[in-house]
Formats: structure tokens, sequence, C-alpha cells
């Protein structure tokens, strides 16, 4: 990494660090920790009817398996 690219990086991540308080950050950090649960079952239940949609698709013969 060059040295003008490192200087960015740390003029941004200070940059970052005065807009958010960390404290803040932090708290919000946590509270999407306490719902985690929540979300993965939200995104395991998108991610079956996605393949479920997929597999109907496939057995209903509308995926055309070449480019032609």
């Amino acid at each position: 990494m060059r040295v003008r690219s490192l200087l960015l990086i740390l003029v941004m991540a200070i940059v970052l660090m005065i807009f958010f308080n960390p404290r803040l950050l932090w708290a919000e950090i946590k509270r999407i920790q306490s719902q985690w649960d929540l979300i993965m079952r939200l995104l395991v239940t998108v991610i079956f009817v996605y393949i479920c949609y997929g597999l109907y698709q496939l057995w209903a013969g509308n995926v055309a398996w070449w480019p032609f």
C-alpha cells in the first residue's frame, strides 16, 4: 500500500470518528446484536423462498438452459 493511500484511509477514519460519536456507534452495534436472531431468521426465510421460487421455475419449464 502506498503512503498516500494509507494517509487517505487514516484521514477518512479520523473524519468518520469526529462525525460519528463512538459511544453512539457502539450502542447501535449492541442494539443490532440484540436483534441478531430476528435478522438471521428473516434472512434465512427470504433465501428459502427465493430457492423455492427458483425450483418452481425449473419445474414449470420457464428457465432456458441455453442462450438460444
